[in-house]
C-alpha cells in the first residue's frame, strides 16, 4: 500500500495563489472585453467622433495600465 503525505498548509497556499491568479486574469479579460465593445460601438456607424475616440483610448490604456 502506498501512503501519500500531504502538507495541508502548502496545499492551501497553492489553492489561494491559484484563486488570486484566476481573479486577476478574469479582471484583465473583463477590461479587454470592455475595450473591444467600445471599439465596436465606435465603428458601428463608420464614423468615429472625438468622444468615441476618447472612450476607446481610455478603455485600451486601462487594459495595459496594470
Amino acid at each position: 500500500m502506498v501512503t501519500i503525505e500531504i502538507d495541508i498548509p502548502q496545499v492551501l497556499a497553492l489553492v489561494g495563489v491559484g484563486i488570486a491568479i484566476y481573479y486577476a486574469f478574469r479582471r484583465r479579460l473583463h477590461r479587454i472585453r470592455e475595450a473591444v465593445d467600445a471599439v465596436d460601438d465606435a465603428l458601428y456607424d463608420d464614423k468615429v467622433t472625438e468622444q468615441e475616440f476618447r472612450k476607446v483610448y481610455g478603455k485600451v490604456t486601462e487594459v495595459f495600465r496594470k
